[in-house]
């Protein structure tokens, strides 16, 4: 069995054990973080780790109404910027934890005067030196180069330092109860999902629409169409996709909709209908709606328990899976991209 495939049905065993793990750790942190009056949460990170920033942007935005936003980090690595970081939280987010641009942007964010908070999956490594605070995910080394397990770490880390500020110990609960059967479910059906990839295998370029906390979940999965399957992959909001983008979308374009059932369904059931009836496009739909569905013959149907909250955590697995089967049906190794290590540099 390939790493990828042996490492996305991992999931579901490291998600409550990084929880377990982590739980005092984070609680002593988000006590910090509100004895330190933080005004402004920022994130820094690349690749994977970037898109997990994203979802860990709107969630914490969302779940405790402190604003937040992405780290530039050529400002700091290239531009040599100074900038005012009093009363700012700075996560610093690596799976190997030596990536040195992310390195550089912490230091010179604590001299700027941030509270900084590294996120690893190496409790050895150079971050764990320069940070305030260092969170390990947990997850096991991670043998392919693309992440599957510590993105999800990530997001789970994330889902924590979240429900730990807001004061919402029972939603974490909930989380740790559920989201790993939830997951198991999704790997359950991986002949299906496979079944679904195999039919894009000639597919050059595909768009990946999403919107609000799944943005995230769009973005991670054109990575990992990209790097896995050498596809030309976009992610983009749903919302962004109409101010121009539709334009380049016909019938050999296939599109992926991520559409959970909360604020941003009617938008993308909308886009869905529009793609159908306006350019019949070819669609992968995701979703626990079967209303959504309906514009499509290619379609993951979510079970309906999963609620919109978890949706990041548990619809990613689909595109994990769905990006490994892609990449077997094309005969390329999914463990080994070509160009890439596991640790950038640069």
């Amino acid at each position: 069995m390939d790493y990828m495939l042996k490492e996305i049905q991992q999931q579901p065993v490291i998600i409550p054990k990084t929880v377990k793990k982590n739980f005092n750790i984070i609680k002593k942190i988000c006590d910090k973080i509100k004895t330190y009056d933080i005004r402004f949460i920022e994130f820094v990170a690349r690749g994977s780790s970037d898109n997990a920033c994203m979802f860990g942007k709107y969630f914490l935005e969302y779940m405790y109404g402190i604003p937040t936003g992405l780290m530039a980090p050529s400002l700091f690595s290239l531009y040599n910027e100074k900038t005012n970081l009093k009363n700012v939280l700075v996560f610093g987010v690596s799976q190997s934890g030596q990536t040195p641009e992310i390195l550089e942007v912490l230091k010179k964010s604590k001299k700027c005067g941030a509270y900084t908070i590294g996120i690893t999956n190496n409790p050895k490594s150079e971050i764990v030196n320069i940070a305030d605070d260092v969170i390990c995910l947990n997850a096991g080394k991670e043998q392919a180069v693309p992440a599957t397990k510590t993105y999800t770490a990530q997001l789970a880390i994330f889902y924590i330092i979240g429900f730990v500020l807001a004061e919402k110990f029972k939603m974490l609960d909930n989380f740790v109860a559920k989201v790993p059967k939830f997951i198991n479910e999704i790997i359950n059906r991986k002949e299906e999902i496979k079944f679904i990839a195999q039919q894009y295998r000639f597919a050059r370029d595909l768009v990946v629409l999403g919107r609000g906390l799944n943005i995230s979940t769009a973005m991670e999965t054109a990575l990992k169409l990209k790097e896995t399957c050498y596809v030309k992959a976009e992610a983009l909001s749903a919302s962004d996709f109409l101010h121009g983008p539709i334009a380049m979308v016909g019938q050999d374009l296939p599109v992926i909709i991520y559409a959970p059932k909360d604020p941003t369904f009617q938008h993308l059931f909308d886009t869905a209908k529009r793609l159908k009836n306006e350019f019949n496009t070819e669609m992968l739909i995701i979703s626990t709606e079967k209303e959504i569905t309906k514009f499509t013959n290619n379609k993951v149907l979510i079970p309906k328990k999963v609620e919109p909250l978890f949706s990041p955590i548990v619809y990613i697995v689909v595109g994990q899976l769905f990006a490994y089967y892609l990449a077997k049906s094309k005969n390329i190794n999914p463990d080994n991209p070509r160009g890439l290590k596991k640790v950038t540099i640069g």
